[in-house]
């Protein structure tokens, strides 16, 4: 970020990773990322949460059905991200 012209406005820069380990050290000095947040991966209940998300437009014969096999997926899924969890309901073919 060297080389950059300084201005008045203020510009809010974020980058995201799942490999903080292997990006580069000259990113994290001081004056460019200097705040770190760690995202952990969602609980049962955030697992939950994503799944209603992607299952809107999906077709089930009831709502209970739908419920339950949600719930099964959350249970089954520990350490699954929200990308892979949306795959999963993305190979669900839609009526």
């Amino acid at each position: 970020m060297d080389g950059f012209k300084e201005f008045t406005s203020q510009v809010l820069v974020i980058g995201a990773t799942n490999r903080l380990d292997i990006l580069d050290q000259a990113l994290l000095r001081k004056g460019r990322f200097d705040k770190i947040i760690r995202v952990g991966l969602p609980s049962k209940d955030g697992r939950l949460a994503i799944l209603k998300v992607h299952a809107r437009n999906k077709f089930f014969r009831s709502e209970d059905e739908k419920e339950t096999l949600l719930q099964e997926i959350a249970e089954l899924t520990e350490n699954f991200t929200g990308a892979e969890l949306q795959n999963i309901l993305y190979s669900i073919p839609s009526s």
